[in-house]
């Protein structure tokens, strides 16, 4: 399940870095600050078609009644179950392929202690007693370009790589 983050249990964003960024902001990041940490609950369109299609026959019973009183009493009223669920299914899939859906809800909810080692990661610094990855590891400038691959570790402050 996909985890999401907070700094006041009630907007949560996919990245724990916006949520750094704002508690960085407004001087509270820290270490032994707590942010919240959730399970992501996300929907399709479909999830809010409850009533299926039973409510949409009756509208249709209840407008055909307006137009045309008891004449229209037995109208609609005999359609198989198996069409009833191909409807249905129509209905959901178009909602699914054409409603997105802009929001999600949070399950589990629990606090998660600010460490040393998030606030360098979210500095770009490496945290105090880890060592950074060896420069070798990443390659030289011309190797990483033939590969298509972006700047790396000579590109950070009072690093001198092989340009």
């Amino acid at each position: 399940m996909t985890k999401v983050y907070s700094r006041d249990e009630e907007r949560f964003d996919d990245d724990m870095h916006e949520v750094l960024v704002s508690m960085d902001e407004d001087d509270c990041l820290e270490p032994g600050a707590t942010l919240y940490e959730a399970d992501k609950v996300e929907y399709k369109a479909s999830a809010f078609f409850r009533g299926g299609v039973d409510d949409i026959i009756e509208e249709i019973q209840n407008q055909a009644w307006e137009e045309a009183d008891e004449f229209a009493e037995s109208f609609a009223s005999n359609i198989p179950q198996e069409k009833l669920a191909e409807l249905e299914k129509l209905i959901c899939d178009w909602l699914d392929a054409n409603v997105p859906v802009n929001f999600f809800t949070v399950r589990n909810v629990r606090p998660v202690e600010v460490t040393e080692a998030m606030i360098a990661d979210y500095r770009g610094a490496p945290a105090i007693g880890v060592a950074p990855a060896a420069p070798a590891a990443y390659g030289t400038i011309a190797e990483r370009a033939a590969a298509g691959k972006d700047a790396g570790w000579w590109d950070a402050p009072g690093v001198k790589g092989d340009k």
